[in-house]
């Protein structure tokens, strides 16, 4: 493979060699440049090696976005650590048990929440060291940096990330050097990153999403980052950053379009919008096409695999009048995916079956969970527990969950179908659809939507929306108008608590 991407140490090296003063990072007012990354993660790699880590020792960072995050976990990969980037809205107790699951020697913190940061302190003055990230400069003064980085295998690993943990707790998920230098690289070749791209997301660092970050410094980029989600400070950063390329879910989208002075906003810079995790409507897709006049990629992945699978490219979403909108694209570089039934054998173009996948970013494993890791993981292939469907050009349709999937009345329905009809409607913000127990039919499909402001749309009105666009078994016997949806510390919807609930109120 051309252009083949060895380390992350060399990316920021080639940086601080050869465009030592461009901004690499823009969050708010504060910047950082490739020089600034590099020589800072040196400073943090000498304060690490004080601390007696030693080759493989675990080093945690726990932190919302900010402009130092990347030269931590680079300046830990520098001392030989193992970065174990946890995502920072856990609570106190979740915290401690991934930090003594993951064996942490020292760990690098932020917090604003003054109870958390206490509780904090207590948990972990016995069990690992553990640095304030926002006093970071007077603890890194007259440590002197490294100079003589510890070299690491392609098999060595190099970072541990966590699952979202919608079932329980976060599964640590380790990759090697090598397969994420090769995920990343794969990255970069088909999603179209250049030195002029400037990226603003809202994507967390902790996130497998971070090798999109990565893959920007890779093409010596611009990310620009957002700790939290403001429509208005959104679009200003847009126009004052001259954004390329936006990453956005269906609701930051919405709620961008929906902004009162959207139309006063110099948004020419932006050629495409990116997104991933959640369906897009098409009617959503078609506005913005209208507004931001740009192109849009669509890409879908999991942690375990280093984050992409499959792409759906800017061409594809407008190809044959819209025809592959509902799809996720097909394998990126070096990927591959087949549809396998509940026998193992291969289905058919069009049959819907467990979608499983391979390529250079698959996880070395569940790390302490051996007997998970050999039930995803056969003869090279990861079993993803998405249902979904190939057609006959290789384009994949994800149906949903395995563990998602309705029976009722003896039919096979899985929730994203109906979501995605749902979604449909402007005047729905957010959407779950789910099982529930029924006498009758074994389970009912019922559903709970969030309206967006001033709506007045009733159950009633939902349902007759649905007729005519999917089978009349399918159609939500209840719907439920909620404020609100429950969600984990990513932002993905809590399904059982939303059971749970429905439950209650019956």
């Amino acid at each position: 493979m051309e252009g083949q991407f060895h380390s992350l140490i060399d990316i920021f090296k080639t940086g601080k060699e050869q465009y030592p003063e461009k901004t690499a990072i823009i969050m708010g007012e504060d910047t950082r440049t490739y020089g600034q990354i590099f020589d800072n993660a040196k400073r943090i790699a000498g304060f690490v090696l004080e601390k007696e880590i030693k080759p493989q020792d675990k080093v945690a960072v726990i932190s919302q976005n900010h402009v130092d995050y990347i030269e931590t976990v680079l300046g830990i990969i520098m001392a030989g650590g193992v970065p174990v980037n946890i995502n920072w809205r856990l609570a106190a107790p979740e915290l401690h048990h991934l930090l003594q699951f993951n064996e942490v020697k020292l760990t690098f913190f932020r917090s604003k929440d003054e109870s958390i940061r206490k509780e904090m302190g207590e948990l972990t003055k016995e069990m690992c060291q553990c640095v304030d990230m926002d006093c970071i400069k007077e603890v890194l003064e007259g440590v002197e940096p490294l100079e003589q980085f510890i070299e690491r295998e392609d098999e060595d690993v190099l970072m541990h990330l966590h699952t979202s943990g919608t079932t329980g707790m976060p599964k640590t998920v380790r990759y090697t050097k090598g397969q994420y230098m090769r995920e990343l690289t794969t990255c970069v070749h088909s999603l179209g990153f250049d030195k002029d791209t400037v990226f603003q997301l809202m994507s967390q660092l902790f996130h497998s999403a971070s090798i999109g970050p990565y893959s920007i410094f890779a093409c010596g980029g611009t990310i620009v980052l957002f700790p939290k989600f403001s429509p208005q400070e959104y679009l200003k950063s847009i126009e004052k950053h001259h954004v390329t390329r936006l990453s956005a879910i269906p609701t930051v989208l919405t709620a961008l379009l929906n902004q009162p002075d959207f139309d006063r906003y110099d948004l020419s810079s932006i050629h495409t919008i990116s997104y991933s995790t959640c369906p897009m409507p098409p009617e959503l897709i078609k506005r913005a096409l209208k507004h931001f006049n740009c192109g849009f990629q669509q890409s879908y992945g999991m942690t375990e695999m280093g984050s992409i699978v499959t792409m759906l490219t800017e061409e594809e979403h407008i190809k044959d009048n819209m025809r592959y909108l509902n799809s996720v694209g097909r394998p990126i570089e070096d990927h591959k995916v087949k549809i396998i039934a509940d026998d193992g054998s291969e289905c058919a173009p069009g049959e819907t079956g467990e979608i499983v996948v391979t390529g250079p970013g698959m996880m070395k494993d569940y790390y302490k969970m051996p007997d998970e890791t050999k039930e995803v993981m056969v003869d090279g292939w990861y079993h993803t527990r998405d249902m979904g469907y190939l057609d006959e050009n290789g384009y994949l349709y994800i149906s949903g969950r395995k563990s998602d999937m309705i029976i009722s009345g003896g039919e096979n329905i899985f929730p994203l179908e109906v979501e995605n009809v749902l979604r449909m409607r402007e005047d729905i913000a957010e959407v779950c659809v789910l099982g529930v127990p029924d006498d009758y039919w074994g389970e009912s499909v019922q559903a709970v939507v969030v309206l967006r402001p001033g709506s007045k749309l009733t159950p009633e009105e939902i349902r007759t929306f649905c007729r005519g666009k999917i089978a009349g078994y399918k159609i939500p016997k209840k719907v439920y108008i909620w404020e609100e949806l429950p969600k984990n510390t990513t932002g993905k919807v809590c399904k059982a608590e939303v059971l749970k609930k429905i439950k209650e109120e019956n």
